[in-house]
């Protein structure tokens, strides 16, 4: 769980934890909620379909849609089909980064889909010899997950490890200052530019 405000970092963060995962050669998904337009998050089957789609694309994972996503199912169990057929399709681990996730918190299906996300992290436990301990779900947001999801018990922001970005205190400013040739002449420029932006990146 990585949060912020807006503009601190976080999808900077994010690209460099994709990094991480393809230096280890391990499988890398990212999905950008900002990139989906209102239409595609309006329709929880449309929205479920796309993810899916986007990440077999990002992948080269193929995946028999027509034959394989059935309405009987529903959204979750077919996104969840989905990913247990990605994931059991190599010994690599997944590392899934999802970027700008507050633009979910209003759709209709939000505490369905994350309640999803939730039970891949319980699988690990309750199914012990699945494929869920070869996946691990980053995910950036800026507004309290909680004032938007209802049940605490079906939130994965209760979940997991947390990684919070912070203002950046006058030491930061200064060191990052000096990191950039001192373009500040002074402590009292470092201040009034404290001041100015109270330590946001």
């Amino acid at each position: 769980l990585v949060k912020g405000a807006r503009q601190m970092g976080k999808t900077s963060l994010l690209a460099q934890g994709s990094k991480m995962v393809r230096e280890r050669e391990w499988q890398c998904g990212l999905t950008d909620f900002q990139k989906l337009t209102t239409t595609q998050l309006a329709e929880e089957e449309v929205f479920y379909k796309l993810l899916a789609a986007t990440l077999a694309r990002q992948l080269k994972f193929k995946y028999d849609f027509e034959n394989e996503w059935l309405d009987i199912f529903g959204a979750n169990l077919n996104m969840e089909n989905f990913l247990r057929e990605l994931l059991d399709s190599s010994d690599n681990r997944l590392v899934w980064f999802m970027d700008e996730v507050d633009k979910l918190f209003l759709a209709p299906y939000a505490s369905d889909f994350f309640g999803l996300v939730r039970s891949w992290h319980n699988s690990r436990s309750t199914e012990p010899d699945g494929p869920w301990g070869k996946l691990t779900v980053v995910i950036a947001y800026a507004t309290e997950a909680h004032l938007f999801i209802q049940d605490l018990n079906q939130s994965p922001f209760n979940v997991g490890r947390r990684l919070e970005l912070s203002p950046f205190n006058i030491q930061q400013i200064m060191d990052l200052n000096g990191r950039y040739g001192s373009p500040l002449n002074s402590y009292s420029e470092v201040e009034s530019l404290f001041a100015l932006i109270g330590g946001q990146p």
